[in-house]
């Protein structure tokens, strides 16, 4: 079972483009967390006066923080492979464009690495200086792109590409790499139509968390401390109201941009 989990860890490390050896990120992971978790107990057993319910509590946030860091090149990988597709498209539309008008490969290919493609144009780059520089084939320089990468879409558009370019340049033969790219896109158009659906769910739940529950929260304390004994001290209620309910807005809020599809952030 350890043997699966630390072989997909190095994996995932890969897939992310962390430079850092499986032990030393694991040993590491390990450090930190225990360095949080003694933060966290000591906060516990100082607010609330419980060492030893604080200190299991302090074992379950132990091993959430190792399932954190297990789990954080495998949130790298997918943001690296949601930023390279995001521009992927038009980059496709822009060589199958060039493509059309009898523009060889490489001069498209070029003209790709001077836009501002973002990723897209940065990793195109390295593909061209692999090839002018380093002697490698295109077809190599290709795989090793779609190495860097966990994203099929990529690996689908790149392996496009080089039948392109092995077939060599013609009439219309940038339409094919114009289809790859108009997938693409309509994939994308179905995730912002998607998204704007949920988005109203998101907003009114940051509505009745941000602004409806504390105000009742605060209505019960100062009404209900007038006829009845409320459970709750002034610092435990100060800590609530400033902390707490804050933490939560700002959870809510990472939550909804991480649910927002990288193309539509900028």
């Amino acid at each position: 079972m350890l043997d699966k989990i630390f072989d997909a860890t190095a994996n995932n490390l890969k897939a992310a483009q962390m430079d850092i050896d499986l032990n030393k990120y694991l040993l590491n992971s390990v450090k930190y967390s225990l360095l949080a978790t003694v933060f966290f107990w000591f906060i516990y057993a100082l607010f609330f006066k419980e060492i030893i319910i604080g200190f299991a509590f302090a074992i379950g946030f132990f091993a959430a923080a190792i399932c954190f860091f297990l789990y954080l090149p495998v949130l790298k990988k997918k943001k690296l492979s949601a930023e390279i597709e995001k521009d992927l498209p038009l980059a496709l539309m822009a060589i199958s464009a060039e493509l059309n008008t009898n523009i060889g490969f490489e001069k498209a290919l070029k003209n790709i690495c001077k836009e501002d493609y973002g990723l897209v144009s940065r990793e195109f780059q390295k593909v061209w200086v692999e090839v002018s520089a380093k002697g490698a084939s295109l077809q190599e320089a290709f795989i090793s792109l779609g190495e860097r990468y966990d994203s099929s879409i990529l690996k689908r558009a790149l392996s496009q590409l080089a039948n392109v370019y092995e077939q060599g340049t013609g009439r219309m033969c940038g339409e094919s790499v114009k289809r790859v790219a108009m997938e693409q896109l309509a994939r994308q158009q179905a995730e912002a139509k998607e998204f704007s659906g949920k988005l109203v769910v998101f907003s009114l739940m940051f509505i009745a968390v941000s602004a409806i529950i504390p105000a009742m929260f605060q209505a019960f304390m100062i009404v209900g401390s007038m006829f009845m004994e409320i459970g709750f001290s002034a610092i435990e209620v100060l800590l609530i109201s400033a902390i707490v309910f804050p933490l939560i807005d700002i959870s809510i809020l990472f939550y909804i941009k991480n649910k927002t599809p990288l193309f539509m952030r900028d």
